[in-house]
């Protein structure tokens, strides 16, 4: 062990050793006042009685003080003394009754400072004193003390460690106690002790002086030996990792740190049935925390009560006992041990616990070994194999079920419990029949469903479900980016408005005043505009008569063979030959073959027959009317409002009417807000489609569902889809029944019952099997523990007895519960523990935990880390001072 670390601890643990000990006012071992209400003064007893008492004799209290108003105020003490005494016994597990014989009073040496020590009036000789009520009213007490005296121990301690006397506590104690042995007379002795104890101190310890008094009071030293501890087992101190971090060594800190972090911890499933020896349920951080404890490591046990605090401590008890461990369960009340006895004693293990929270008798103590010798020879072996073969079988399909619902898949980061739980946690609306298949689900993780989640809560909220229903304007038109719907709108204010108006005036105004009447459609307009240019283009290359009668005679002059069928004729050669002269001289470009000709006079026919279709004058000729640039502006018209039907998808709008046509371009110039809509709500509409979601989106649509409708819709479309895949992938998924499932589940449940039921008597069976290795390998040790389980009387004392047969002892009750100072009082120092377990830590100072703690290898801490510390109040009434009432405004 490194010397720094032992000198670090050697510090400590001696300043350690000075905060136990209170050397103040409120300690009535060294300044002892009496009080009104609980202190008996008993100087002037009556003499025979007194001699009864001390003879270690039953004696009433009547029978000590006779006087009738002393004797009132007597019994009045006796029953607040007595109820101080059984609460602090059931509380801290201190028995601190006592009759003081003698009063030694020190003034401090000369040069110490009067209000740094205080003078010493201390109790000399002290015995142990039990208090009972003889009657149900209180009418009477019978008073009962131990024969052996004690000789204040305190008291050596302050004169050595505050008034600076050179003493050896141990030779002086053996010269007092010397000196009470010499004499049997009750003031004698007394005298004797003062006496001796002067002569130990000669002048060093300044004027000591005896006051005869016999009083009886609440007397608390029992931290005394927690102070002989820390100050003689610094090595043993020094050992244990925990005690030394806590005393600052950093090297034991990155211990801890290093075996917290390594050492694994069972999971409840992984251990076989055989192996495991609850006899309590747990659940799975209780069950973890246990595997901590089991596998050697130092553990906290933290939660508020009704966690399971105690019911986890009895299971480790248990468990411990069966793995062969032992087990120090420390804790300062009464009732923390109690939670954890009686869930042991609920399944049958008291003989488990060594109870030695309080004061127990020499007696008690031999009752206790001597039962545990007893149950151990009758510990039977159950018969648990097939019990535990069915109860692997169905912890290994539980667990197996549970593992396929839990186990993350493909690309989405999922399990199937997961996915059932979404599901349930979205609303019936939500519920569709569309599902997604292998190629689109795989593409569809969580953020992807998110992300599509918000499109369409965007799509729905800007109105695509009316587009995608068709009853907007712009329904099924494609607008891609803001570049085309800049376009769009660019077209529609070329072909609405006052455009439109001024072009249909100048165009209606043009055919009107040629004599043709105003078509109605587009299509019309396109004939009749087209009619008009080719009028122009032939009146521009023949002169105006060209329309005149004998157009027809100069096609048929003209025509070629294959054409005659069109324009027959009965002329001869010589008078088609004149008439091709005679329009070929109305050309206005001069000659040109017989070919161009015909085609020119065919065109002028055609253009003269549908001229007199659209006329109002059916034999009206047609006739340059001057267009002055109408063909091109009904062109580029006609070409903005294909561009417009070409977007918006419109079918046939040449055939529509002009006014429905006008109609329609207005009511999408009026809707212009939808326009500049449409890039994001065809980009969302094709996002969707691209993952298998149109059907979604058509079936929302028609249901005009919510935005958060919608989302919940495709959440459950991808939830559902992916559960619907999940079972395809997996055959126990596929097959699950609940039926089956809570079969198992209830034939799991009936085997683990039994299971628990059966660990307490594999616990006994397997605590007698070690106890008998035990007694076997220490034959010594157990004649020595027979010895005192069957001695009527004189038995060794704990401390002794421990000394003498640890091993066996420990094999016959592996967990022993007391106090922390009970501790120190009844065991050697030594670390004869495999584990020390506090209880309601945070009522146990940190400063009376340790000389515990290196009683063990591994420490197990329990507690609540917000209940309130360690209250002064059993403390000042162990050490004797009065608790007074607070009056009213006072502080």
């Amino acid at each position: 062990m490194p010397m720094g670390r032992l000198d670090l601890v050697r510090q400590k643990s001696e300043q350690w050793a000075r905060e136990i000990i209170d050397f103040g006012p409120a300690n009535t071992l060294l300044h002892y006042k009496d009080t009104r209400t609980q202190t008996i003064d008993l100087t002037n007893a009556e003499p025979d009685a007194m001699a009864n008492l001390l003879a270690g004799r039953r004696t009433l209290l009547s029978t000590l003080v006779v006087d009738r108003d002393a004797l009132g105020a007597a019994l009045d003490r006796a029953r607040t003394l007595r109820r101080r005494i059984v609460m602090v016994a059931e509380e801290q597990g201190l028995e601190i009754g006592r009759l003081a014989r003698g009063l030694i009073r020190v003034e401090p040496p000369a040069g110490r400072r009067p209000r740094a020590m205080r003078p010493l009036r201390a109790p000399l000789l002290l015995h142990p004193v039990r208090i009972e009520a003889r009657t149900a009213t209180e009418a009477d007490y019978v008073l009962e003390v131990d024969q052996e005296a004690e000789i204040n121990p305190v008291l050596l301690v302050a004169l050595r460690d505050h008034f600076g006397v050179d003493l050896q506590i141990d030779d002086v104690t053996a010269a007092l106690t010397a000196a009470l042995a010499q004499s049997t007379d009750g003031a004698g002795q007394v005298q004797a002790v003062h006496d001796a104890l002067r002569e130990q101190l000669g002048t060093g310890g300044g004027a000591v002086e005896l006051e005869s008094r016999i009083v009886i009071g609440g007397f608390a030293f029992d931290k005394l030996p927690m102070v002989e501890d820390l100050r003689s087992s610094v090595d043993l101190l020094a050992q244990h990792d925990v005690i030394a971090a806590a005393a600052g060594d950093q090297a034991a800190v990155a211990s801890l740190s290093d075996i917290s972090g390594a050492q694994a911890v069972h999971e409840s499933d992984d251990v076989a049935p055989v192996d495991e020896f609850l006899v309590h349920p747990a659940d799975s951080s209780q069950h973890r925390a246990l595997q901590a404890i089991l596998g050697g490591r130092h553990v906290v046990i933290q939660g508020p009560p009704g966690t399971g605090k105690s019911q986890t401590i009895a299971n480790a008890i248990a468990s411990a006992a069966a793995a062969g461990k032992s087990v120090l369960f420390v804790a300062e009340k009464r009732a923390a041990i109690e939670a954890v006895t009686e869930r042991l004693a609920d399944c049958g293990l008291t003989e488990l616990v060594f109870d030695l929270h309080g004061d127990r008798t020499r007696r008690e103590v031999a009752s206790q070994v001597a039962a545990s010798l007893v149950r151990a020879g009758t510990a039977t072996r159950p018969d648990v194999d097939d019990l535990h073969r069915e109860l692997t079988a169905a912890r290994r399909a539980l667990v197996q079920h549970e593992e396929r619902m839990h186990e993350k898949r493909g690309p989405w980061g999922l399990c199937a419990y997961e996915v059932i739980v979404a599901l349930h946690d979205l609303p019936e609306q939500a519920g569709t029949d569309l599902r997604l298949r292998r190629g689109d689900l795989e593409r569809l993780d969580r953020s992807t469903v998110e992300r599509l989640c918000r499109e369409l809560s965007q799509f729905v909220n800007s109105g695509g479900f009316a587009v995608r229903r068709g009853e907007s304007v712009w329904s099924g038109a494609e607008v891609r980016d803001r570049t085309e719907a800049e376009q769009m709108l660019a077209r529609l204010d070329a072909v609405t408005g006052r455009a439109w108006c001024d072009s249909q005036r100048t165009l209606r105004q043009l055919v009107v005043g040629a004599g043709l009447r105003a078509p109605v459609d587009l299509a019309g307009w396109q004939r009749v505009i087209g009619l008009l240019t080719a009028v122009e283009r032939t009146t521009g290359q023949y002169s105006a008569d060209i329309y005149g009668d004998e157009l027809g005679a100069w096609c048929a002059a003209a025509c070629p063979k294959n054409r005659r069928a069109d324009y027959p004729s009965t002329d001869g050669w010589w008078r088609r030959y004149q008439l091709r002269r005679m329009a070929m001289a109305r050309r206005r470009d001069g000659r040109c073959t017989r070919e161009v000709l015909f085609a020119e006079l065919a065109a002028a026919d055609t253009e003269r027959a549908t001229w007199r279709e659209l006329a109002d004058d059916p034999t009206a000729e047609p006739g340059f009317v001057g267009l002055d640039g109408a063909y091109e502006q009904f062109a580029e018209l006609r070409d903005t409002i294909a561009a417009i039907a070409m977007t918006v998808r419109l079918d046939g709008p040449e055939n529509l009417p002009v006014d429905e046509l006008a109609a329609r371009l207005e009511q999408l110039r009026a809707d212009e807000d939808m326009l500049f809509k449409l890039p994001d709500l065809m980009r969302i509409s094709t996002l969707l489609e691209q993952h298998g979601l149109g059907g979604l989106l058509d079936g929302l649509a028609r249901r005009d569902a919510e935005p958060q409708v919608a989302q919940d819709a495709l959440r459950y479309v991808w939830f559902r889809s992916l559960l619907d895949r999940f079972r395809l992938d997996t055959p126990e998924l596929a097959t699950f029944s609940a039926r089956q499932h809570d079969a198992v589940v209830a034939s799991f449940c009936d085997l683990d019952r039994a299971h628990l039921g059966l660990n307490a008597e594999r616990i006994r069976r397997r605590v007698a099997e070690q106890l008998r290795d035990a007694r076997d390998m220490h034959p010594d040790q157990n004649a020595t523990v027979l010895g005192e389980a069957n001695r009527k009387r004189g038995h060794m004392t704990v401390r002794k007895l421990v000394t003498a047969a640890p091993d066996v002892l420990l094999a016959a009750r592996p967990c022993w519960a007391m106090s922390p100072i009970v501790v120190s009082r009844l065991l050697p120092a030594r670390q004869l523990f495999d584990i020390v377990i506090f209880d309601e830590a945070s009522q146990v100072e940190a400063v009376d935990a340790m000389t515990s703690i290196m009683r063990g290898r591994q420490l197990v801490v329990a507690g609540d880390h917000q209940q309130l510390p360690p209250s002064a109040y059993f403390r000042t009434l162990a050490g004797g001072g009065a608790i007074e009432a607070r009056r009213p405004g006072g502080r």
